[in-house]
């Protein structure tokens, strides 16, 4: 008997087998299988292996095709499968991106015990690798040309919008509510922060007149962008990952790209864009504004509000085990002090 709390390390051949004859009938025959693990080249990641799935790309004989396999690692997470169908045919209908086929959802734990996804598998390399500056592989030229049409994509997915409940209804859900939980850690004692920066802080965020917002756009999130080489000339193919993409403010997205070829998270510091004319300038932006303009001044405030909500997202699940409240004390508080500091000074310059 598998017990609920069971991490999936390994599929079976044979259970992949049962997988694949259930989708395409007892004569299906497979030429291969391979798990999918994170993988490096030139320092830089190329493919990623996911935390959440274990993932299997499966080549068939007959069929003569290749799917992938995805089964969620923790049976007691709820996975995201449905989500994501629904995600793929809405960006297919309205923006009319290539997305994978789904052949097959399945939670019955007849065969497995837990979730997992059948699906198209498709070939390109990812976006973010091709026109990294340190891949040896693509020229200056490729790399501009892939974050010109990288930035027209995201254009074109967050000109899908919906109107918020409120102007302030987006700023209490992402900001004001994520806040909160640094608030309960402090009090849980798993977070020495002062009180009375706490409150200057929340009161800066409150007040932000930039993270009022009467309309949220499908942002994507991690989702992954690919790209396939064509007569010497790397095209945008398809979007991958979507589960995470939802409606919410856009310029998210655009301060993850105002800080590339580093991501967001990984920054130790306060991010400010100093420099406007300079973010201007790059391809995605240039790209982007060919479709959807950007409000710069903005673009240059939110950052550090963004940032501060990406911290507060992984707080909750720190405070559950020992080994994630002695992380909280080690690095994410003294990260958390620079920004709540940051902020709490913002204070009068925001309530003037």
């Amino acid at each position: 008997m598998v017990e609920d709390n069971t991490v999936i390390e390994e599929i079976s051949a044979h259970s992949i087998k049962q997988i694949i004859q259930k989708v395409f009938g007892t004569d299906a025959q497979i030429k291969a299988v391979n798990e999918v693990g994170t993988l490096h080249e030139f320092g830089l990641m190329r493919k990623w292996e996911g935390s959440h799935n274990l993932i299997y790309i499966v080549a068939l004989k007959s069929p003569s095709l290749k799917v992938v396999i995805r089964f969620c690692r923790n049976i007691r997470d709820t996975d995201l499968y449905d989500k994501e169908k629904s995600t793929y045919e809405q960006l297919a209908e309205a923006v009319g991106v290539r997305t994978p086929t789904i052949h097959l959802i399945d939670r019955s734990k007849e065969i497995v015990p837990t979730a997992y996804m059948v699906m198209e598998y498709l070939e390109g390399e990812i976006a973010d690798f091709l026109a990294h500056p340190d891949n040896p592989t693509t020229s200056q030229k490729e790399k501009d040309s892939i974050e010109n049409e990288v930035g027209r994509l995201h254009a074109q997915i967050h000109s899908i919008t919906r109107p918020t409940t409120s102007p302030d209804s987006a700023r209490k859900r992402d900001y004001v509510d994520y806040f909160a939980r640094i608030e309960e850690a402090v009090a849980q004692k798993f977070l020495n922060i002062e009180a009375i920066q706490l409150e200057a802080c929340r009161r800066t965020i409150e007040q932000e007149p930039y993270l009022l917002l009467d309309k949220e756009s499908l942002v994507l999130a991690d989702a992954e962008l690919y790209f396939t080489k064509a007569k010497n000339e790397w095209e945008f193919a398809f979007i991958l990952d979507v589960e995470s993409v939802d409606y919410s403010d856009p310029y998210g997205d655009l301060v993850d790209q105002a800080c590339r070829p580093s991501a967001l998270h990984q920054l130790g510091h306060p991010f400010v864009i100093e420099d406007v004319r300079a973010i201007s300038d790059k391809p995605f932006f240039q790209g982007y504004e060919s479709i959807r303009s950007i409000d710069y001044d903005r673009l240059r405030h939110i950052p550090v509000y963004y940032q501060l909500a990406i911290w507060c997202s992984v707080i909750r699940g720190k405070c559950r085990t020992h080994q994630g409240r002695a992380e909280l004390k080690e690095w994410l508080e003294p990260l958390l002090i620079k920004l709540i500091s940051f902020l709490g000074q913002k204070e009068k310059t925001v309530s003037g």
